[in-house]
């Protein structure tokens, strides 16, 4: 999702008071949109391991793609358990939301990134399909786009965009 604010006029004008104003209400939006797409997708993301949860990178200005290995232990069965029953969820989640609560929303005007490197993520899970043969989808209508769409209709029920 991409906001983009056309600053133009108020700028040029140099008031700084009301710069800041703008400035205070765009980060509460921005943090507000980010804060949504990270629990919806928290939300939806299957957990075997871990993986797909803790490679959910946030940045600013370029995307991070950084990987990391699968902290938790594989645990059988899993893809027979709804999402969010998992054994290693609880701790993939809080992994994920730490992540997420280390970006700063001081500056609000730059290009908030979100991605996520684990292996068959956007080739996989975001499109619905199960992770291996023999096992079923877990998430059939993905993760990023539904969530995406989530965080829109929140934000109009806000009155937030």
């Amino acid at each position: 999702m991409k906001l983009h604010i056309d600053a133009g006029d108020i700028l040029e004008d140099d008031d700084d008071l009301l710069f800041e104003e703008i400035k205070d209400e765009v980060r509460v939006r921005v943090q507000r949109n980010a804060e949504l797409l990270s629990e919806f997708m928290l939300d939806k993301t299957p957990v075997w391991t871990g993986e797909q949860m803790v490679n959910f990178n946030w940045s600013w200005g370029t995307p991070d793609m950084s990987y990391v290995e699968t902290p938790f232990e594989q645990v059988e069965g899993t893809n027979q358990m709804l999402v969010g029953t998992e054994p290693n969820y609880g701790k993939a989640r809080r992994w994920a939301e730490e992540n997420f609560d280390r970006i700063s929303f001081a500056n609000p005007f730059d290009i908030l990134w979100v991605t996520n490197t684990a292996p068959h993520f956007w080739e996989k899970t975001e499109l619905g399909l199960p992770p291996a043969p023999g096992m079923r989808a877990r998430a059939p209508a993905g993760v990023f786009r539904v969530s995406i769409l989530e965080v829109e209709a929140q934000m109009r029920s806000e009155r937030l965009i």
